[in-house]
């Protein structure tokens, strides 16, 4: 009898109280995805990878090889109506996944089953994470990685070198991931250090190295089937792939500008990252919480010290490319943001000041689905890119729409041209140059001005749904 006891509650009960959160929080995330064409790609980077799902190839770098092999497999799943949501639900499951690893963490360091429960749920409303969980976009698979690397460091009995095997898969996933391994490992080595255990510590630097680059292979299979691959050429493949697997192109941008220019965009980036993404007003005091009611003093520096490898990684990666995309580029302090938030609903769900401390936590509780809907951007209609393009069969040949944004239009142009080719007329090119043989094409502001500077004569034809188009050449005689 005590031998059963024992099996429910060191695994049966936390496995059923896991599958019974991934449903819950599946059916919530699922429940917010928008259906039907248009409202599934919240922006351009989300219509590209459902592109990817449908025509294959590979991403800008680090090229996601592991989410992209996933993302067609779900491509091929026969649910749902607009393919882009396929793409979407994909990001859904692994957000489930991810905050069922962050609840298994938060039972392992003490908690009990309910109050884990409840807060890992809490968690999953927060704003960061309902929008990774209802778009297309890797950044979800970091958040899967990152959280099982909690996870996993909960577990006392696991040996280091099987701890740290998420973190070679999350530096060569993602560009932010990178910095942040190659931050943490000497964290890592001094711990090793300090508890004898550099064998096994070396021994997960191999694995985690030989696990990141693994999934690498798949690239070459694409590559050796011809599929697009952005920044990998066919002719220096092997050259052109370490670049990509390493981001080398954001390397060079650190010699893009000269010493005096640091101190300057360290002070933007830093005030940006204070602008961006700003958790409620309420997240702070939790988080306060969190950290002085640690179980242990040492769980404090240790969450500082990763929590500071998170800013100065975030920050390094920020300062050369000074890129500000708030859910791509700040979701490692976004992770960190909700575990520590995890944490902190976990001691006001168990400790001696919780009626005191509930009402608040209570509130906040009610407030953040609230919030998290509200923070949901607004959908892009997607559908007014399939719309233009389709009225693009009535306009003379040599035709250009202009757009601001010539990438978003572009990606949304595509994906249609894909999804629903019955929606979009043919023909159509997305540059920035005149291309020969193209009946239209989109084109940025800026060209104008390089037609008005290179003589180029255009005229506006006429407007679309309140965007100009226009065509080249001389203003036909007679036409007003």
């Amino acid at each position: 009898m005590k031998a059963l006891d024992q099996f429910l509650d060191k695994a049966l009960r936390p496995l059923a109280a896991a599958f019974l959160l991934f449903l819950i929080l599946l059916l919530q995330y699922s429940l917010r995805l928008q259906y039907g064409p248009g409202g599934i790609l919240s922006d351009a980077d989300s219509a590209k990878f459902a592109c990817i799902m449908l025509e294959g190839g590979a991403a800008h770098t680090p090229l996601f090889p592991i989410y992209t092999l996933f993302l067609k497999f779900f491509g091929k799943l026969g649910i749902f109506y607009d393919p882009g949501a396929r793409a979407a639900f994909f990001s859904a499951v692994l957000l489930s996944f991810s905050l069922c690893f962050l609840f298994d963490g938060l039972r392992r360091r003490g908690g009990s089953l309910l109050v884990a429960f409840l807060a890992a749920w809490a968690v999953s409303f927060l704003p960061f994470l309902t929008i990774c969980a209802t778009e297309a976009t890797p950044i979800a698979l970091s958040f899967f990685f990152f959280f099982l690397l909690f996870d996993l460091f909960q577990i006392g009995e696991l040996p280091l070198c099987i701890k740290m095997l998420p973190l070679g898969l999350l530096a060569f996933h993602d560009p932010l991931g990178l910095f942040y391994a190659a931050l943490l490992l000497p964290l890592l080595f001094a711990f090793a250090l300090k508890e004898k255990l550099l064998k096994s510590f070396f021994l997960g630097l191999v694995l985690t190295l030989a696990l990141g680059l693994l999934p690498y292979l798949y690239i070459l299979k694409l590559l050796s089937a011809g599929e697009n691959l952005e920044f990998v050429t066919r002719e220096r493949p092997i050259a052109t792939l370490l670049m990509a697997v390493f981001n080398g192109q954001f390397w060079n941008n650190y010699f893009c500008f000269g010493p005096g220019e640091w101190g300057v965009r360290f002070k933007e980036v830093f005030s940006q990252l204070l602008g961006v993404q700003r958790p409620p007003l309420f997240v702070a005091p939790l988080l306060l919480l969190g950290l002085f009611f640690a179980p242990d003093k040492k769980d404090v520096w240790k969450g500082a010290l990763f929590f500071g490898a998170a800013l100065l990684a975030t920050l390094l990666f920020l300062v050369p490319s000074y890129h500000f995309y708030p859910l791509q580029w700040f979701w490692l302090l976004n992770g960190f943001l909700a575990v520590f938030t995890a944490l902190a609903l976990g001691v006001l769900f168990s400790s001696d000041l919780k009626f005191l401390l509930l009402p608040l936590a209570a509130l906040a509780l009610l407030v953040l689905p609230a919030h998290s809907s509200a923070a949901l951007e607004s959908r892009r209609s997607s559908c007014e890119a399939a719309k233009l393009a389709h009225t693009f069969g009535s306009l003379p040949y040599g035709s250009a729409l202009l757009s601001e944004d010539v990438y978003t239009a572009g990606q949304y142009y595509r994906y249609y041209r894909l999804a629903f080719p019955e929606l979009v007329s043919e023909g159509v090119a997305v540059t920035d140059d005149v291309l020969k043989g193209r009946r239209h094409f989109f084109f940025s502001p800026a060209i104008l001005e390089l037609c008005d500077d290179s003589g180029v004569k255009y005229y506006l034809f006429t407007n679309v749904d309140g965007t100009s188009v226009y065509e080249l050449g001389e203003k036909p005689d007679g036409e007003e």
